[in-house]
This record gives C-alpha cells, structure tokens and sequence, in this order.
C-alpha cells in the first residue's frame, strides 16, 4: 500500500492503438500496468497516434504531447524509431520499450528472443534429421516509396528471424532455400502462397524437409498450397515457427503446428518490473538500461517428423 498523502506515479502509456478489441496485442501486453492502476498504486495515460490532432498516418504519438503530460515513467510498446526513443530519453524518466529489437538504446527493454528461437528451431530440425528448410518471409509497404508507386520491403522482424536461422543453419551444416517473399494481409498471403510455394518446388526439384517463417500464422497460409501439391504434413515436410498468445496462464487448447510460444502478458509484466525498479529506486533512475530476452515455450502438435535414418 502507499504511504498516506503519497502521491502514486504517474505512467506514461505510448502504444499505436487504443486498448481496444482491435488493439488487443497492446491491451495485452500492457494489462499488467492497468490492474495495478486498478489497485491504485499508480496512474497512467494512454497516448497514441489514433487521437484526434495528431498527424496521419504518424505510427507515434507526437513528442510535444509526451512532454506536455508531466510522466514520471514511460512505457511504449513497439516503437522501433530510435531517434524517438532518444528524444524520450532526453526527458530524464524512467523508460521501458517493449516488443522492439532494441540493444543499444538508452532504454530498459522487453523483447520476444525470437533470434534465440529461430536458433533452437535451427536445432530441433537438425536434432531430428532434416537436411534443409524454406524460410516463409513477411514483407510490408516501403514507407519511403515514391508516391503513386507501392514497393514493398522485407519487414524488419521477418528480416532479424530469418538471419538468425540462417546464421544457425550455417553452423549446422543445413541448407536454407531462396526465401519465399509474401505480403501482410491474411488473403493475400494465401493466393501468393499458393502460387509462390509451388513455382519454388519445381525450381528446386523437390519440396524442401521443413517449412519455417515469419510467425505461425504466416504458415497457416501455406496449409492450403502443400495440400494442393499433395504433400502430407508432417509425412512429407514439416512445419514449425514461432506464435504468440495473449497470457501463459490460459494457453490455447491446440495449436496448427509446433510452436516456440511467447506470452503477450509476460512482456508487460517484465517491463513493469523493470520500470518499478527505477521508480523505487531499487535500481538508480541513472542507471545503464537493461534488456531482458523472453525465452519461448516449445510446444509440440505433431508437425515436425524425425527424419533420421534408422539405426541398423
């Protein structure tokens, strides 16, 4: 409990959405913080770009409105512009950025260690004798595209999973295929891979032994496509990324394929703690930033076959 006539710290919430339904990764990650404001131990104001005044189209909330709300601490939730997080840092409070690939900046931080998981998938498929993989990539609109001329570009977390299964297939002596390229949307990534998946196969001659990517839900586009090829997982090929759910505690009953599984709520409850630990002054607000790497949960549903030869 607080201290009678002790203020409680203000929060600074710093999201791309409202905590909303449609928001429901951000309301996730950050119901740590509300039910502790629910419990009266602090205040938070939520600031995001959807609020009336604020630029279009602008995936942050304006500075000027941050430093105008008199913070004692500020969380944000994927924000991945570094020149902004150094201009939250200029305010002198303590700071917590989450879900971001942030080493190196003048923050505390909370991430999936998703390089860590496409490492020990890299492990997993070697362990049970595959010899190769395909690596399912996201890729999102340049912002920097010429108006009236869309490019699209590999998405910065696509990017930073793929090098670190690359750079671990390496090690291991296993072969990755030309990456198969696909654009954000549910719809539209199963028409491309549906048509992309094939072409590829014919290319190389035979299907690859595993099938990686992006997340789980990318995958799941590529269900339909192996079943019109015919191809049986996980007989012919098998299946394995990383997913997400909203809360370890509540875990969903069964998954598509086998998953290293992260916990929107952890990411919050770690960040809560980091940002505590300023705010009581268990570690000085001056501090060097810390990072704390969220390890996921492999969790098996029968898509990733051994594949090692049997022993004579």
């Amino acid at each position: 409990m607080n201290a009678p006539g002790r203020r409680v710290p203000h929060i600074g919430i710093l999201s791309w959405t409202k905590l909303t339904v449609e928001g429901a990764f951000c309301r996730e990650v950050f119901q740590p913080f509300l039910s502790l404001a629910a419990q009266g131990k602090m205040t938070y104001q939520l600031l995001c770009p959807d609020d009336p005044g604020d630029t279009p189209n602008d995936p942050f909330p304006p500075l000027e409105r941050v430093k105008a709300a008199g913070f004692d601490a500020i969380a944000t939730v994927s924000i991945w512009k570094e020149t902004y997080i150094g201009e939250l840092h200029k305010l002198g409070k303590p700071l917590v950025t989450l879900d971001n690939r942030s080493h190196g900046w003048p923050a505390d931080s909370v991430t999936f260690g998703s390089r860590q998981a496409f490492r020990q998938i890299a492990q997993i498929l070697k362990d049970t004798g595959h010899r190769d993989v395909l690596f399912i990539s996201q890729f999102r609109p340049d912002r920097n595209s010429k108006p009236g001329i869309e490019n699209f570009i590999e998405d910065d977390t696509s990017l930073d999973r793929r090098t670190a299964l690359q750079e671990a297939c390496a090690e291991l002596d296993m072969e990755v295929w030309p990456l198969l390229p696909i654009h954000i949307g549910t719809e539209i990534r199963r028409k491309q891979v549906s048509k992309r998946l094939p072409a590829l196969i014919e290319n190389m001659g035979h299907p690859p032994s595993a099938i990686s990517g992006h997340d789980s839900g990318v995958l799941v586009s590529a269900l339909d496509a192996l079943k019109d090829l015919k191809l049986n997982v996980p007989r012919d090929l098998s299946l394995i990324s990383v997913g997400t759910i909203q809360d370890e505690a509540n875990p969903p009953a069964k998954l598509p394929m086998d998953t290293l599984l992260f916990s929107w709520r952890q990411l919050g409850l770690e960040g809560l703690r980091l940002l505590w630990d300023r705010l009581s002054g268990k570690v000085p607000a001056d501090g060097p930033p810390r990072h704390v790497e969220l390890t996921g949960r492999y969790v098996q549903a029968g898509t990733v076959a051994d594949r090692r030869a049997p022993r004579a």
